[in-house]
């Protein structure tokens, strides 16, 4: 999409960020199954932790502990949302 690209240009988005999320994206229409917590975490990383590195750039953040946290918050809410899910 134009306007997802403009963004990234013009706040200088890490190119592996939108990356992973498409990557995940790629793995979600695969039916992959996950037979591991490593397998669902790699995956969370792809679609949720790609998501909190882009929003740390738009917010302004520049330092490794704020991607850091931004990564693991970004599996963390994930896995809820699976859990969510897994429940219902």
């Amino acid at each position: 999409d134009r306007a997802f690209s403009a963004v990234v240009r013009a706040f200088e988005i890490p190119r592996e960020l939108p990356e992973a999320l498409l990557d995940g994206f790629e793995w979600d229409l695969s039916e992959r199954r996950y037979e591991s917590l490593s397998d669902v975490i790699a995956y969370s990383s792809r679609v949720a932790s790609s998501v909190g590195g882009m929003m740390t750039v738009l917010m302004g953040g520049n330092d490794a502990v704020a991607f850091a946290r931004a990564f693991d918050l970004g599996v963390a809410m994930q896995l809820t949302n699976i859990a969510r899910d897994v429940g219902e």
